[in-house]
């Protein structure tokens, strides 16, 4: 039955007292004749409509072909700000702002015609001057003759829906990444300004394309297999995890990207939301360091040889120098004075302390040339027996060592070996007026071994921490301590290349404990 916009919006009061109780109230002797029965079901039917009409929460406004507004529910009165006696009769303009009025001729027009507008997205006006953005559902109102004598429009807020989509929308056009969002068919169904600049497409010429075209040829194959593994078990994740990425530009050049992929369910299927960084810069910023990287190794290798062959071809002269000049001062004793003695002792001393110089440098050189299979290796049993090899100086010195038990490690038993030996012979050569002691131990802590060598000796200042583990670097004048000066040079770099570091801490007058660490045998587990 075609609903009148008077009876829609007729106050229920109103209708109440114009019609009297409802048809169902009435029985036996007080039933109504059918027609009146009838008259009186179309009068509930309207009061009904009007009840609903009343208690939408979204305007609903009927009015004339020519504009006039003949209908304002109360939701139009909360949202607009007019009341219903002041929006009857007035002209709809009151709620279209001047710029969008051929709005109204037109969705007239399209009434008069009996068309159905679903869905219209524009901009209203409040009583206030406020814009808002609305959505507008417009149906033809029919006479009972059929003819279309009005409009019924509902009117519903989405300003804040559009606030939302536009923040999103602001975001991904601001986003650094380029954003694409494509259908489980491969699709593009978005692209933000990044993605454009990055390949140097117009988004127009994206949408709606297969995402095939931002790929090098020999990848599309291969991708339309990844993208099926991917809608079977979509996840978020990386793509083309542990391999390298291309994209391909407009021009056909390409360039190293990495992706980033995101499932998405919508209403109209599920979609891929992906992020693409060009990671050009960084691919170029990691090659040029690779290649300094491989010049560095090449010139420390060509450097660790040449010392090795120089300390080894250099072991033979000085060897010769020291020998005949001794040669020549046992010989030539009695014809030479004093002062001929002293200079060759000088040239003796020097001959022979050089050849220590040389005999360390290629104990340093096989530390860095030679490469080693680390194994498990009982640290307890090396410190007994670099203890064995050292206890006449041990004994000597009066040294206490008291030594804790001791993990295996993994490890080269040789090189291990020579770390404790020089951190024990410093120990026991720079050790103060009292006994020597010594504490040797170790402590889990984060998958490695914790070493530490503690003495009581003389101890060392702070400000040499770096210089002490530099090459032939002495703390103290020559004579006073022997020693070249690099054993704990040769210390630090066979820790490095066991993965592990070394350092330490000293109080002047009170000792110093040497610490190193060193990977456990189970550190994987």
């Amino acid at each position: 039955m075609p609903i009148t916009d008077e009876a829609l919006f007729r106050a229920p009061s109103e209708l109440a007292a114009s019609t009297g109780p409802p048809l169902e109230c009435l029985s036996g002797a007080d039933a109504l004749p059918r027609k009146e029965r009838l008259l009186q079901s179309e009068v509930d039917e309207d009061r009904l409509y009007a009840a609903v009409v009343q208690s939408v929460s979204d305007a609903i406004i009927t009015k004339t072909l020519d504009g006039k507004i003949t209908g304002w529910n109360r939701a139009a009165e909360r949202l607009f700000g007019f009341t219903a006696e002041e929006a009857l009769g007035q002209s709809i303009e009151i709620i279209v702002p001047p710029e969008l009025c051929d709005e109204i001729d037109h969705l007239l027009e399209r009434s008069a015609n009996g068309e159905h507008v679903n869905h219209f997205e524009t901009v209203r006006r409040t009583r206030d001057g406020r814009l808002l953005d609305v959505s507008l559902s417009v149906s033809p109102i029919r006479a009972r003759s059929g003819e279309s004598i009005g409009a019924a429009k509902i009117v519903r807020d989405i300003t804040e829906q559009k606030f939302t989509a536009r923040k999103f929308e602001l975001a991904v056009e601001a986003c650094p990444s380029g954003i694409l969002m494509i259908d489980a068919s491969g699709t593009i169904v978005l692209v933000n300004a990044e993605l454009e600049r990055q390949f140097g497409y117009d988004r127009s010429e994206l949408t709606g394309k297969s995402v095939d075209m931002l790929l090098p040829m020999r990848l599309h194959q291969a991708h339309a297999q990844h993208r099926t593994k991917f809608n079977d078990a979509p996840s978020v994740r990386a793509m083309g995890a542990g391999r390298d990425l291309y994209g391909r530009r407009k021009d056909g050049s390409e360039f190293p990207v990495e992706i980033g992929l995101n499932p998405i369910k919508a209403a109209g299927g599920a979609m891929v939301l992906a992020t693409v960084i060009d990671i050009t810069g960084r691919k170029q910023a990691e090659n040029a360091v690779e290649a300094q990287n491989a010049q560095l190794r090449r010139s420390n290798a060509e450097l660790e040889q040449f010392a090795y062959i120089a300390s080894h071809d250099l072991q033979e002269p000085l060897r010769m120098v020291a020998n005949f000049t001794e040669l020549l001062q046992d010989r030539y004793r009695d014809q030479l004075d004093e002062r001929a003695h002293k200079y060759i002792g000088y040239a003796v001393e020097g001959a022979k302390r050089m050849q220590n110089l040389v005999r360390d440098l290629l104990a340093y050189s096989r530390v860095t040339s030679v490469e080693k299979v680390l194994k498990p290796v009982d640290s307890g049993a090396v410190v007994a027996a670099v203890i064995e090899r050292l206890s006449a100086t041990i004994v000597e010195s009066g040294t206490r060592i008291h030594v804790h038990p001791l993990p295996v490690v993994v490890s080269d038993e040789l090189e291990l070996g020579q770390v404790i030996q020089n951190l024990i012979s410093n120990a026991v050569k720079f050790r103060s007026d009292r006994a020597p002691r010594i504490d040797i131990a170790a402590e889990r802590k984060d998958g490695m071994w914790r070493f530490s060598v503690a003495d009581n000796g003389i101890g060392i200042d702070a400000k040499f921490s770096e210089r002490i583990f530099q090459m032939f670097q002495r703390l103290h004048e020559r004579g006073k301590f022997d020693g070249s000066g690099i054993g704990l040079a040769i210390a630090k770099k066979i820790i490095e290349r066991h993965g592990g570091r070394i350092w330490f801490v000293s109080s002047l007058g009170q000792g110093t404990t040497f610490f190193f660490t060193l990977p456990a045998q189970d550190r994987d587990q």
